[in-house]
């Protein structure tokens, strides 16, 4: 009788142990954002607008920042619009020609290289998964883009290289949806 009495203890010990290991995340959909994604915590929000050829941008960024022991440092969700009637998710050739200039634009603003490229698709739409390495393959991106009919979506995770292929950066991807929630 003792000695299960010691192993129930022993047991929820560990689980107690285990518990604290691991992080709480939270839901986050913002309202108008159309998506869905589980992050550590809350999330900052920074709106942007931007003169583009095409019209005036405003550029949504959901951002988490880490602590400087943790794994990933960023996690980010960007999304805006295009004018109406310039891009939609079934011009296919235009959405891959945005995927391009977008993963150019990650390499060139952290000095990094294509590590490698994915076609995806989320419910869908179309999409791309890629890796930009860089800080002399030190540091890495890890991100995926959509086109869900006139809205592009990036959603990124940044880190340390070696510690890219965690839970936490899968996890983060993997959990973006697209919701209806007044976008």
């Amino acid at each position: 009788m003792l000695r299960m009495k010691f192993l129930a203890l022993l047991i929820s010990f560990f689980l107690v142990l285990a518990a604290e290991g691991q992080e709480s995340w939270i839901s986050y959909s913002p309202s108008n954002g159309g998506f869905l994604v589980e992050v550590p915590d809350s999330m900052e929000y920074v709106p942007q607008e931007m003169e583009v050829p095409i019209g005036t941008i405003t550029f949504h960024s959901f951002f988490y920042k880490s602590g400087p022991q943790a794994d990933n440092s960023l996690y980010q969700v960007q999304y805006f619009d295009y004018p109406e009637h310039t891009v939609s998710s079934d011009s296919l050739e235009l959405v891959k020609q945005l995927f391009d200039e977008n993963v150019r634009s990650a390499e060139r603003s952290v000095q990094g290289s294509l590590l490698y490229r994915h076609d995806i698709d989320l419910a869908g739409f179309p999409g791309i998964l890629f890796k930009v390495g860089f800080e002399d393959g030190d540091a890495a991106i890890k991100s995926k883009m959509f086109v869900r009919n006139s809205r592009f979506y990036s959603i990124s995770v940044v880190g340390a290289r070696e510690k890219s292929l965690n839970q936490a950066v899968e996890r983060f991807l993997d959990s973006f949806r697209f919701v209806d929630n007044g976008s």
